[in-house]
């Protein structure tokens, strides 16, 4: 039903009650695989009205509490990504935010009886778990693609002719249903609050998921910049239509066969976000290519190269990566 609706134009803000609106509440498990996917809809509330009259709360099964719970939090860190996703795509370009995979995958016709798939802009693909106790999740990837696996980081490429059927693990404890990021592709993270205004918005962290060369020959790949765009305001005033209050950045990458270049740009400055770094990672266990990064000299304003070893860094407790950071300089004059 969300899938349809947004192929008509349904407003981009749409999102299924959680549990269920009607007849009578979700059991523990179903739940628990409800918030796993209904965490990526743009609108994600639990409201009910249930025949049996117990209302569904993401509280009302206490051993399941840790699991939802991590659930939110796994949310609250993807709203800048949510947020980022719906003024690119939808605000700009009136196409859906969350879309069947046929939208972007037309060329092959299998995709179009995927009805228990869905994808979150032209990026990530989520799988929901849909049967009961099942702790695994098989699903078709389309032909002339390549993903990986978020939880595992396994990698998957189908050929030019045929896509392919995989099974991957989805255990009741994940904080989210299976999800796949296409290759070549940049997500963002923030921080995991209360709410979005317990306080201030000052953590953004990019994961980037490289494109693969399998030892094709470089004069047969085109190479090109992947961008991800990130949109700041105030999230509270209007002022970024009034007044053009809000920053535009660009975090980029390029792939060669033994490197991968990261760069930064702003190409918006009307807005002072709360942060002044932009942290950067590669969650790939696998990837080996040497990571450089671009930076701006700032006296001379020139690009410098510089290897990762340079830049400030920090290691994420909840998943060991390795996170360099990148400043905002040049035309955002941010605070020290």
């Amino acid at each position: 039903m969300g899938l349809g609706a947004s192929l008509c134009g349904m407003p981009a803000g749409y999102g299924h009650d959680v549990g269920g609106f009607a007849g009578p509440h979700p059991d523990p498990e179903m739940l628990v695989r409800w918030v796993q996917q209904g965490i990526f809809w743009p609108r994600f509330c639990v409201h009910s009205w249930n025949t049996d009259d117990i209302i569904t709360e993401l509280w009302m099964f206490p051993d399941m509490l840790p699991i939802i719970r991590s659930s939110l939090q796994f949310r609250y860190r993807m709203i800048p990504y949510l947020y980022t996703l719906y003024v690119h795509y939808v605000y700009y370009r009136s196409q859906p935010l969350i879309r069947p995979l046929l939208y972007d995958h037309q060329h092959d016709v299998n995709t179009y009886e995927q009805q228990f798939e869905f994808m979150l802009g032209p990026s990530l693909l989520v799988a929901p778990v849909y049967q009961p106790g099942e702790n695994s999740r098989r699903l078709y990837l389309p032909s002339n693609s390549a993903w990986y696996h978020y939880q595992t980081g396994k990698y998957y490429k189908t050929t030019e002719d045929a896509g392919q059927w995989i099974e991957v693990p989805a255990e009741l404890k994940d904080e989210a249903a299976p999800i796949f990021v296409k290759e070549g592709s940049l997500i963002c993270f923030g921080k995991a609050m209360m709410n979005v205004h317990e306080s201030p918005d000052d953590d953004r962290r990019v994961q980037i998921f490289p494109e693969r060369f399998d030892g094709m020959a470089t004069a047969d790949r085109e190479y090109t910049r992947k961008t991800l765009v990130l949109y700041e305001d105030d999230g509270d005033t209007l002022y970024h239509e009034t007044g053009n209050a809000y920053a535009e950045i660009h975090v980029w990458m390029e792939e060669s066969e033994t490197e991968i270049h990261v760069g930064l740009e702003i190409v918006k400055d009307g807005y002072f976000p709360y942060y002044n770094t932009v942290w950067v990672t590669c969650p790939i266990a696998s990837e080996t290519r040497k990571l450089i990064f671009e930076v701006p000299d700032e006296e001379s304003n020139l690009v410098e190269k510089q290897p990762s070893r340079k830049l400030p860094r920090f290691v994420d407790d909840k998943d060991n990566c390795v996170y360099f950071g990148l400043k905002l300089r040049n035309n955002i004059n941010m605070p020290k």
